[in-house]
């Protein structure tokens, strides 16, 4: 039996799969195809995975080839072209993540008095907020503290640390702990959520002793919450009762997004 030169053989192959890619536009439904589909975006074996409930009720098959990304599909005409829709629906480039937004918290610690003196002046941002406050409670005066800004990364924690003098005890420092375990943005980004948003003045105390001598400690007072804040906007935070010697703390908490 005379060999044919390996060319001819590729040439018979070449006129065939000609014959056969013509002949499959001309199918007709209830006739078998088998077609190769390029792959992008998604992994050829996943899209097999899904389409293995059209393998198995019709008797089709989906050979993926991680490699060439391609998968081939075998089967009746109808259900080739089905798997085909498939796999153009989900073969489709991931949405970029977006990258973690820094946001900037301020927190006013305002002190609130019964007597009336002067004290540092308050920001006029603050002013809508005083207002409210002073249509709430009765006290005669509003001091500004301290003012903290806080700069975290959206997702992460962030703290802040520092010394406040009281009203009346300028010497005494009083040291303060501010912060929070995350901080992130709803999808629109117009709200920041706030998870223990929390702040604590440590005072310094004395008690006796069983002994009989003084000993010193520290308490802690301030508040541990939640919060969700829109940007921009200003809410007071913390309880009327905490007393800072005979005055009332008062926390206002506002934040916005950073480049």
């Amino acid at each position: 039996m005379t060999r044919k030169p390996i060319w001819l053989i590729m040439i018979l192959a070449l006129f065939c799969f000609g014959i056969i890619s013509g002949h499959a536009q001309e199918l007709k439904q209830g006739e078998t195809l088998t077609k190769v589909v390029k792959v992008q975006y998604v992994d050829p074996d996943d899209l097999a995975k899904v389409l293995s409930p059209f393998t198995s009720a019709a008797h089709a098959v989906a050979v993926a080839n991680r490699g060439l990304k391609t998968l081939t599909l075998s089967g009746n005409v109808d259900v080739v072209a089905a798997m085909e829709q498939i796999v153009r629906q989900l073969d489709v480039a991931s949405p970029k993540a977006k990258a973690p937004r820094d946001i900037e918290t301020t927190a006013y610690l305002l002190v609130a008095s019964d007597a009336t003196g002067p004290g540092q002046s308050v920001p006029a941002q603050l002013d809508p907020v005083l207002k409210q406050l002073r249509s709430t409670f009765s006290y005669k005066s509003y001091q500004l503290l301290d003012t903290i800004i806080l700069r975290g990364r959206e997702t992460e924690n962030a703290a802040a640390t520092g010394v406040v003098s009281l009203p009346g005890q300028p010497t005494k420092g009083v040291r303060y702990n501010f912060g929070y375990s995350s901080a992130g943005l709803d999808e629109t980004g117009d709200t920041v959520r706030f998870d223990s948003l929390s702040l604590a003045l440590n005072f310094p105390a004395e008690t006796i002793g069983s002994d009989g001598k003084p000993r010193s400690y520290t308490e802690s007072r301030g508040f541990n919450t939640s919060l969700d804040l829109r940007i921009g906007q200003m809410a007071v935070v913390g309880k009327s009762n905490f007393e800072v010697g005979n005055n009332s703390l008062i926390t206002v908490i506002t934040a916005k997004i950073v480049n």
